[in-house]
């Protein structure tokens, strides 16, 4: 390590201004070929990804220079390992981009619903009890057993916590809970997906009924599948 260091500092830095351009341009480079793939390759991705790859590809090449000047591997070997490098990460990509794809969208929301409510960033309140309706954050209703969800509010801010971790949550809220009916996480009476309960003294609410035992086990069991 000590000598690659040494190496990196004799072989590049004795001219900031022209090392700074070239991996300003490299790094470009990587990432229009990086992103020109994985777009043939999959339908979407991660907006992050062709950055990282186009890092790690930058890294390696420095590694492999190295070597081929220390005499350890000859061009041949470096153009071979290059390639080998670049497909072993594109195709890791394309294989986690895949089961992020096929991860069931209802899962994926009780996570990021269970994150607002740990986080504070969103609250619901205890059924039947008295409470401010316009308080910000407000969400929904609980109890014991369920959660019973304003389900426009619910879905807008777990959209918006999608977008802020960089993540795209590409599912309507009509699908969302049919998926939601379908994994038997979401309790429905009759035809209609909404159940109109008394959320306060006064007042009742179409609400989006979840059971609280089926919503988490759930998202456990989907991970570990994709994990065999």
């Amino acid at each position: 390590m000590h000598s690659y260091v040494d190496w990196l500092r004799e072989t590049y830095l004795c001219d900031e201004n022209t090392f700074v351009q070239g991996l300003s341009d490299t790094f470009k480079k990587y990432r229009t070929e990086i992103t020109a793939e994985l777009s043939a390759r999959c339908e979407n991705f991660h907006t992050r990804v062709p950055d990282t790859l186009a890092h790690m590809m930058i890294g390696f090449d420095f590694l492999l220079s190295f070597l081929n000047a220390k005499e350890e591997i000859g061009v041949q070997d470096m153009e071979n390992y290059k390639q080998s490098f670049r497909n072993i990460i594109v195709t890791s990509s394309v294989r986690n981009n895949s089961i992020v794809e096929n991860e069931n969208y209802s899962y994926q929301f009780c996570d990021k619903l269970k994150s607002l409510l740990d986080s504070g960033r969103c609250s619901v309140n205890v059924i039947g009890s008295d409470c401010d309706m316009n308080r910000k954050g407000l969400i929904g209703f609980e109890d014991d057993n369920y959660y019973y969800l304003i389900m426009n509010a619910a879905f807008s801010e777990v959209v918006k916590l999608s977008k802020e971790m960089g993540e795209s949550f590409s599912i309507g809220k009509n699908s969302l809970i049919q998926q939601l009916v379908d994994d038997g996480i979401m309790v429905v009476k009759g035809k209609r997906n909404t159940t109109t309960v008394r959320v306060t003294d006064d007042r009742q609410m179409s609400v989006a009924v979840l059971d609280k035992s089926k919503m988490f086990v759930g998202a456990e069991e989907v991970r570990n599948s994709g994990n065999r």
